[in-house]
């Protein structure tokens, strides 16, 4: 998105350095709500959507360059905790570069620490803590029209005339989220999930978690009518017909969701338009009834915050989940063919080995019910009633929890050491269960294990009978300089859980393992592999002579093609859409398969999704001699098989799937 037109205020996404995560689409939420409230009030509106990612000075220099672009006089920018070291060193360059320019900064991690950051960073100008959709425009007016006195705003930290800090009031949350206007989401391009701001608030008293500093507790949904009227809208202006519902909780009233499922299914009666959307909840707020209504209006997977598989942990928390029905929600959740997500957390400060072990065990038992798990390392936030008990045993190693994801180089390094009450996120708190290089070690594994699901449903029986046996964590820290040593050399880390799958296999089944299974756990390590290889080629992107086989190929002499390394074909002896428990419905009979030769080809889209085609024996072939032997080799074979018209389509196939990159006419 350009930028290069003037603007009265330009706003800035928290996504700053995590747009470069290809699996993520640039939908900041938070930023077009505001955006759509500024122009209610006839202000000129820009967003900055992130071009580069912030690895050094020259970089950030260039970024400020081309936000200034568009002459600005306000500035704002959206915070998250994993981003807001870039966000605090490239609102330090515009200042250096525009001193006239207001730097307003707001959003989640803002909100919870105005005075502070106020005190410690000069080139901010305001703060405006939590919901800002009408104090925003409120402050801009008075700014506008040179009024002097703010004190009114509420929500909103400054420096007086003086110098001093001046921190509002704080604010109430928005009563009636029907009343604002409809984000502006044509500020947003080439989206095929949009994201949909549908409720607000959590009534819940989590330990560890911060959303209730900014959204508060009041606990408010936008009505059933509104939110399918913005499904209309996206689908009217794009075509768009998949939806992320952003709230933290959107099943708490019951009657508000059978109301909205029960509208919804008959507005795709009415009116003939299919919609499928996705949301999070708690599992003591779903209930059967309410999920197979749910999938019937369109809802395809949801997400639940777990934490912990303990019972002691989930009262010292707060979460206070029933444990004994998270494996019934996984159950109907898989018979609805209904994605399940769940999240974990280890390393709270009173957690044993007892209760990771029960942690341990809940995870496995979910996989194995074809539920997507992960798991990340405790943060502890600021705001948090873990952070006012432990911020003074907080300690900094430079490895961060996967919850903190953001590329950190040495400047923002710098500002998390300096500033350790405002980066809290980035340090850890030690435990006495288990030591801190066990804990990222276990965190890592785990969350690879998620990657085998199908494999692993399939011999769900033999591995529930085994964790009931023997003790996962013993098993996992007899074994963890080993598995560390692994993590450490240049092996995928795909690679480290074939290898244990396959020995577990082989222990577990011996000659009698089924081909089914090993079908599909050949699929599952070959697209996994691929994964990893895939980020690695985006990363170093590899200069032509590294690229697989040390392949430079050219087409006519026109155009010049490199192969990639994220692509692989296979045979199998089943037709892998039947075998593949997620592709089938998660069947569990598969006694009337039937074997043959089938041939396929799997390319990586995304460093999270594959493509698996169909191909036929002789595509098969002809991928084979590009994979291992020459262009020219490849091309020769081809036009025996192929018009030179056939040949020049299939070309832009392979392209299209990731298997050649054209680099333009050949020098």
């Amino acid at each position: 998105m350009t930028i290069d037109e003037n603007c009265e205020i330009l706003l800035i996404p928290p996504e700053i350095d995590l747009i470069y995560l290809e699996d993520k689409q640039f939908m900041p939420l938070g930023i077009l709500a505001l955006a759509s409230a500024l122009r209610s009030d006839k202000f000129k509106v820009k967003v900055y959507q992130p071009v580069y990612r912030l690895f050094n000075q020259d970089i950030y220099n260039q970024v400020a360059r081309h936000i200034l672009q568009s002459k600005p006089k306000y500035i704002g920018f959206s915070t998250w905790c994993n981003t807001f070291a870039s966000s605090l060193l490239l609102a330090e360059q515009l200042k250096l570069m525009a001193p006239e320019k207001i730097i307003i900064f707001g959003g989640p991690h803002s909100s919870i620490l105005p005075v502070e950051i106020l005190s410690k960073f000069s080139f901010i100008d305001f703060i405006l803590s939590g919901e800002a959709d009408f104090t925003l425009p409120q402050l801009l007016t008075k700014l506008k029209n040179n009024q002097s006195d703010l004190t009114i705003i509420h929500g909103l930290t400054f420096r007086n005339n003086k110098g001093e800090i001046i921190q509002n009031e704080k604010i109430s949350a928005v009563p009636d989220l029907n009343k604002l206007p409809i984000p502006a989401y044509d500020l947003t391009k080439d989206i095929k999930i949009q994201k949909l701001d549908v409720g607000r608030g959590c009534p819940f008293n989590c330990s560890f978690c911060s959303t209730n500093n900014f959204f508060s507790k009041k606990y408010r949904t936008k009505s059933a009518e509104r939110i399918i009227e913005e499904m209309d809208l996206a689908n009217k202006k794009s075509g768009i017909t998949s939806f992320s519902f952003a709230h933290d909780l959107f099943t708490f009233n019951k009657k508000f969701v059978f109301d909205f499922c029960s509208k919804l299914i008959g507005h795709r009666k009415n009116y003939k338009r299919n919609f499928e959307w996705t949301c999070s909840a708690r599992i003591d707020c779903v209930t059967t009834d309410m999920l197979k209504q749910m999938k019937d209006a369109g809802c395809h997977s949801i997400f639940f915050g777990i934490e912990s598989g303990s019972e002691k942990i989930q009262r010292s928390i707060k979460k206070n989940l029933k444990l004994q029905n998270v494996l019934k929600i996984a159950h109907v959740c898989r018979q609805l063919n209904m994605k399940m997500y769940a999240s974990f957390i280890i390393g709270f400060p009173d957690e044993t080995k007892a209760d990771i072990e029960k942690t341990l065990e809940l995870i496995i038992k979910l996989i194995c019910a074809g539920a997507q798990i992960q798991i990340s390392e405790l943060s502890i936030l600021k705001g948090t009633p873990l952070f006012t008990r432990y911020s003074n045993k907080i300690k900094f190693d430079g490895t961060f929890s996967n919850f903190s994801h953001a590329f950190i180089g040495k400047k923002e390094q710098q500002l998390i050491i300096q500033n350790p009450v405002i980066f809290s996120s980035f340090y850890y708190l030690p435990v006495k269960s288990l030591s801190r290089e066990s804990i990222i070690i276990l965190t890592r594994f785990i969350n690879m294990m998620g990657k085998f699901r199908n494999t692993l449903f399939l011999i769900r029986t033999n591995i529930i009978k085994d964790i009931e046996e023997y003790n996962l964590l013993h098993i996992f820290l007899q074994n963890k300089e080993e598995i560390k040593k692994q993590f450490l050399s240049k092996n995928s880390n795909s690679q480290i859980l074939i290898h244990l799958i396959y020995m577990y296999l082989e222990y577990r089944y011996k000659k009698d393992l089924s081909g089914i299974i090993q079908q599909v756990f050949k699929w599952e390590s070959t697209q996994n592999v691929l994964k990893d290889n895939y980020i690695t080629w985006k990363i170093i992107k590899a200069k032509k002579s590294e690229i697989i086989n040390n392949n430079y190929i050219q087409h006519k002499k026109e155009n010049s093609y490199l192969t990639t390394p994220i692509w692989e074909i296979f045979m199998s002896r089943y037709d892998l859409q039947h075998i593949i428990p997620e592709m089938n419905g998660w069947i569990i009979d598969l006694s009337e398969t039937k074997e043959g030769n089938f041939y396929y080809l799997l390319s990586v889209v995304s460093n999270k999704n594959c493509k698996l085609l169909c191909i036929s024996k002789k595509d098969y072939e002809l991928l084979d001699l590009l994979k291992n032997e020459s262009f020219e080799l490849f091309k020769e074979k081809a036009k025996t098989v192929y018009s030179d018209q056939e040949f020049v389509e299939w070309l832009f196939q392979l392209e299209n799937n990731g298997i050649l990159i054209n680099q333009g006419p050949a020098k």
